[in-house]
């Protein structure tokens, strides 16, 4: 129910050199205590990172929160999921579509 140590290493290594780092949603079940850490560690390693962040997802947000982390540290927040990464991804939002329109 959450990443390991190892993970969490290898995820921060891959990053050193990102231009954008974008994390929807947390990398553990973070509702148990026990499985808080990967998403923890991966949370303080992209803060810490100089790239453009973008973080997004009602339970990334509560992560932030519980790690009492400032949302200044990132680059980017928003607490849309879905919808927020299918505008990133220069999808049509369905919302948009079904009143007839696009972006």
């Amino acid at each position: 129910f959450d990443v390991g140590s190892k993970t969490v290493k290898a995820y921060s290594e891959s990053l050193t050199d990102a231009e954008t780092v974008f994390l929807k949603g947390p990398l553990g079940s973070i509702e148990k205590t026990a499985f808080q850490l990967g998403t923890q560690l991966m949370l303080k390693s992209i803060k810490s990172n100089n790239s453009f962040t973008v973080v997004c997802g009602e339970e990334t947000l509560q992560a932030i929160e519980q790690n009492k982390l400032s949302y200044k540290k990132f680059s980017f927040v928003s607490n849309g999921s879905s919808a927020f990464t299918h505008l990133f991804c220069n999808k049509l939002l369905p919302g948009i579509i079904a009143l007839g329109g696009n972006l």
